[in-house]
């Protein structure tokens, strides 16, 4: 056969005009910074601000801003007390948010977010260990390990990930058995950087400095605080395996009941009943998460106990606030405290205003957003009233079990799996209440909504039963 007649000038160029060509990458974006003013207040909060805005735009290239930025905290670190430090760490919150709730459309920016947050992962560990864990540094946390952050919800599933994501896989990659989370094959929606993350905070310690920050007597946390990190722990609860919140879960309550126990009669007085039990109340969701009815059962004798405590106090207020905790168990228990309606999630009107609300009782976040912006608040307004759901898990669900169970759907003749047909109760849970409405909910969520019912009635005017 003759040879091919070699192609033309014309089809040459033809075809190379037919393939796609890269987008030039934009040059990186920076900020002047004038050290010799680094002690001016006003120059810092215009500074930030303008580094807040240049990270701001999906466009903007923040490679330099990364590195800017991490030398600005490496310096901060060195003396904690010069204003410098302090203007760095009240708004590192702010631009780590920024950082989160961007996107980033090249590979070389994705790989320099990645290192930055792995970095300050690394800072906020030392603090927490440290004793010196903030609120903002803990709104800070919160960012790196909520899943509806927009960089979870844009990155992690890129084709380049589907090599990286098998290291994940329920048995595979290193310490399979102990790591916090994993990735089941068939799951397609969890972003491969959560879990990374969760995995990298765990590596560095994380876990273990929640345990130890809460049990240190020498520095005692207060119980806002130690709320606070429980909401932070509760936010995380559904990604986290229940293997490792079995071994992890009772030593954090042996923690909370040792701190808690060692309040003195004015300390008590000053932490509030409140949130210590609220605090209780998400220690007690973490161990139906990891299916010990035992521990759920202490941690409810222990709160009894507390509550008794108060009752003894010589402070009426005190006082007042252990009879109304006790009230609402044995109302509850016996099913004599009715509920109304439970929190759509899907209304954005009824999450925010259940958001103003939780702001008012705690200090620890910061200005109400809306749930695109990744607030908590829109989180909180279904996990408090005991709706929490994300995709097909929840408590009653083992690992996985929307990809590997296949009872769990309705069958076609509309028959319900036994299962669901019981309450989707498994063996060993804790039992739960009926509702008028036929929905049935744990003692911990009936507390918690029963709380928000009356906060609100107190809002508006109205007088209940007493």
């Amino acid at each position: 056969a003759p040879a091919p007649a070699p192609p033309t000038a014309t089809a040459t160029a033809a075809a190379a005009a037919s393939e796609p060509t890269e987008k030039p990458i934009p040059e990186p974006k920076e900020v002047p910074f004038e050290e010799e003013r680094s002690i001016d207040e006003d120059y810092l909060k215009i500074y930030f601000s303008k580094v807040d805005q240049a990270l701001r735009r999906d466009t903007h290239n923040p490679t330099v801003l990364f590195d800017q930025i991490w030398k600005h905290i490496v310096m901060a670190l060195q003396d904690r007390e010069t204003v410098f430090s302090k203007g760095v760490f009240r708004v590192l919150v702010t631009v780590v948010t920024t950082i989160m709730e961007r996107s980033y459309p090249h590979q070389s920016w994705l790989d320099a977010a990645i290192n930055f947050q792995h970095r300050v992962l690394g800072v906020l560990v030392d603090e927490l260990r440290e004793g010196r864990f903030s609120d903002e540094l803990l709104r800070t946390l919160e960012k790196f390990l909520w899943r509806k952050m927009e960089f979870y919800t844009d990155h992690g599933r890129e084709d380049f990930t589907d090599a990286l994501r098998p290291s994940f896989f329920p048995g595979q990659g290193e310490n399979p058995d102990t790591r916090c989370t994993d990735i089941h094959p068939r799951d397609l929606t969890t972003s491969y950087f959560l879990v990374q993350n969760l995995i990298t905070f765990q590596e560095l310690g994380g876990f273990d400095a929640f345990v130890q920050r809460i049990g240190n007597l020498e520095n005692k946390l207060p119980a806002t605080m130690l709320l606070a990190m429980l909401k932070m722990l509760d936010l995380v609860r559904h990604d986290l395996r229940r293997p490792f919140l079995a071994s992890f879960t009772p030593q954090l309550v042996a923690a909370m009941c040792t701190l808690i126990s060692s309040f003195t009669r004015a300390e008590q007085r000053e932490q509030g009943l409140d949130n210590i039990c609220s605090a209780l109340n998400l220690a007690a969701k973490l161990a139906d998460r990891a299916r010990l009815p035992k521990l759920r059962e202490e941690i409810e004798l222990f709160k009894l106990a507390q509550s008794l405590a108060y009752v003894q106090l010589p402070y009426l207020e005190a006082s007042i606030k252990g009879i109304d905790q006790i009230t609402n168990m044995i109302r509850i228990a016996t099913g004599d405290l009715q509920y109304g309606r439970q929190q759509s999630s899907s209304s954005y009107g009824q999450q925010q205003s259940y958001g103003r609300r939780w702001q008012s009782s705690t200090t620890w976040m910061g200005p109400l957003r809306p749930p695109h912006h990744g607030s908590t608040f829109d989180e909180y307004s279904s996990i408090v009233g005991g709706q929490h759901r994300r995709g097909a898990f929840s408590d009653d669900d083992d690992d996985h079990s929307r990809f590997s169970d296949p009872e769990l759907d309705t069958s076609a003749d509309g028959a319900v799996p036994a299962a669901a047909a019981s309450g989707g109760k498994s063996d060993g849970e804790t039992p739960s209440e009926p509702r008028e409405d036929g929905v049935t909910t744990s003692l911990v969520d009936a507390e918690v909504e029963q709380s928000t019912q009356t906060e609100q009635s107190l809002e508006t005017g109205e007088t209940g039963e007493t």
